[in-house]
């Protein structure tokens, strides 16, 4: 059972979870011919010539995950009704997920399946601040609120700014109302302070329904 981020699968597919496909693939005609001279050609060991070094040297090679592959089991037993359950941790990334089992039951039967996933958050901030500026400036600090829920969101987005440290300053509250699945935008309007060698902005948005369910989103950026 493995579950991997499908943007890594854009890059490279992988087909070799799919066992049928790859039993029943097109074969093209051919002759393959064999020849045992290898073995005897300058008194060579061609069995041991051809060892992995890792193995020779007593570490078997083990499969690696990076950060993308989310969970890689080679053996998941299956109870008395032929079931199975496992845990897969996601991680941060706002994406979505393949996750696929391949099964086997003794030598004739055997199959794969897999489903998608998506993580997501109900409410989603995004900061369009401008990375670089120069002193008195003036500027929009943009951020982008989108409800990502299915009910309509009643939102508060504020902001705190602190252009040097030690002096933060807290910025006038905005309310706006979210459909399902839209987007709005919050902006203030701020001018590069003198001698700030940067600035951090931290912007926290909290949103309810209907039904009192709350939800908050915080966002800390940076422009300098």
């Amino acid at each position: 059972m493995v579950a991997v981020d499908e943007g890594l699968l854009e890059l490279a597919a992988n087909d070799s979870w799919d066992v049928l496909a790859r039993m029943m693939q097109q074969r093209g005609l051919e002759v393959d011919t064999a020849t045992a001279s290898m073995q005897v050609v300058g008194k060579r060991h061609y069995g041991r010539k051809a060892r992995d070094a890792a193995v020779e040297a007593g570490d078997r090679p083990r499969a690696s995950c990076s950060t993308r592959c989310l969970f890689w089991k080679a053996r998941v037993k299956l109870d008395a009704q032929g079931r199975a359950s496992a845990e897969v941790p996601l991680n941060d990334s706002l994406s979505s997920f393949r996750i696929v089992a391949v099964a086997t039951g003794g030598a004739a039967l055997f199959g794969t399946g897999q489903a998608s996933i998506r993580s997501t958050r109900e409410l989603m901030l995004f900061s369009g601040l401008p990375p670089l500026l120069r002193e008195q400036d003036q500027f929009r600090a943009l951020f982008t609120v989108r409800n990502a829920s299915d009910a309509t969101l009643e939102a508060s987005v504020s902001a705190r700014v602190t252009p040097q440290p030690g002096k933060a300053q807290t910025l006038a509250a905005q309310s706006l109302s979210l459909a399902p699945g839209a987007s709005q935008e919050v902006s203030w309007r701020f001018q590069a302070p003198v001698g700030a060698s940067g600035m951090r902005w931290e912007v926290t948005a909290q949103a309810r329904t209907a039904d009192g369910s709350r939800f908050r989103m915080r966002s800390r950026s940076r422009s300098r």
